[in-house]
């Protein structure tokens, strides 16, 4: 049964049907193009301007990247030769001033510790980073009382890293300590 079309539905057919048709791209690519344009992303011009000013807003940063490297370097290593100092120094400090010489780390029988300045056995050679060595002797100060050397001494620490590398390209650092003991008199004196 076919119902008779209405007024409505016919002009709204016959005004669908009298628009001019556009004219079809004659290839696939412009097609292509168009719908890309209207996708609204980023063109090749622009993700390379970004990349430029981005590499030269890096660019200050990466050149800082060095020091920042030697400056973390440096810092361990001091901190290593503080922890080494303090050893030997609560060392010289339990030890009788007789035996100084022998109880402290010298260039014959040298102390031996790793990166962060923790004493190794000297048999552990791959852990071996720093080698100290200390030499006693008797400050020479000027107008001092007498018996003044039975009471003072003066150790000079050489500490030198790498352990692993050549004498001659070890760097090496010296402190000098002074260490005086009271020493009480004699009840004759």
């Amino acid at each position: 049964m076919n119902l008779p079309e209405s007024p409505s539905v016919t002009s709204l057919h016959r005004a669908t049907s009298c628009r001019t048709p556009q004219a079809a791209p004659q290839s696939g690519k412009p097609r292509l193009a168009a719908k890309m344009r209207r996708a609204g992303g980023f063109t090749l011009v622009e993700v390379s301007l970004a990349m430029a000013v981005a590499s030269f807003a890096l660019l200050p940063l990466m050149a800082l990247l060095p020091e920042g490297l030697s400056t973390v370097r440096y810092s361990a290593t001091e901190t290593a030769l503080g922890a080494m100092l303090g050893k030997v120094r609560s060392e010289l400090n339990q030890s009788s001033f007789d035996t100084l010489s022998q109880t402290l780390p010298s260039e014959t029988t040298p102390w031996y510790f790793d990166e962060a300045g923790i004493r190794v056995d000297a048999g552990a050679t791959q852990k071996h980073y720093f080698v100290v060595s200390a030499e006693v002797d008797v400050p020479n100060i000027p107008a001092t009382p007498a018996g003044f050397e039975n009471s003072a001494k003066r150790v000079r620490l050489k500490m030198s890293y790498p352990a692993f590398a050549d004498v001659k390209f070890r760097r090496t650092q010296e402190v000098a300590l002074l260490s005086a003991r009271q020493t009480s008199k004699g009840a004759g004196n």
